[in-house]
C-alpha cells in the first residue's frame, strides 16, 4: 500500500523537524527564553502531527482489513519496524521537552 509508504515518510519529516525544535528550545533556554518558548511550542505540534499522521496510518490499516483484506507481510514487517523506530524518536522528542521544561 502505497499510501502507507507515503505516511511513514511524512512522519519521518516531522519526527525530524520536532527533534531539531526540540534541540533548539534546549540550547536557547539560557540564552533567549522567547525563542526558545517558540521553538518548544513548535516541537508540541510537530508531535501532534506525528500523532495525527499515526492514527490515519492505523485507520487505513484497519480499514483495509476490516474490507476483508490482509496487508501483504512484507508491508506488516516495515510498518512493524517503522513504528517501534518512531516511538524511539518520539520519546527522544519529548525528553528533549522534558529538558527544556526543567
Amino acid at each position: 500500500m502505497k499510501i502507507i509508504a507515503e505516511l511513514v515518510s511524512c512522519i519521518h519529516q516531522e519526527i525530524a523537524s520536532a527533534e531539531d525544535c526540540a534541540k533548539k528550545a534546549v540550547h536557547y533556554k539560557d540564552a533567549d527564553k522567547y525563542l526558545a518558548d517558540n521553538y518548544a511550542r513548535m516541537a508540541e505540534a510537530k508531535v501532534g502531527h506525528v500523532n495525527s499522521l499515526h492514527e490515519q496510518a492505523v485507520r487505513i490499516i484497519k480499514d483495509y482489513r476490516a474490507a476483508g483484506n490482509e496487508p501483504p507481510t512484507a508491508m506488516q514487517a516495515v510498518w512493524d519496524y517503522e513504528h517501534e523506530q518512531q516511538i524511539d524518536k518520539v520519546a527522544s522528542v519529548k525528553m528533549l521537552l522534558s529538558m527544556y521544561r526543567s
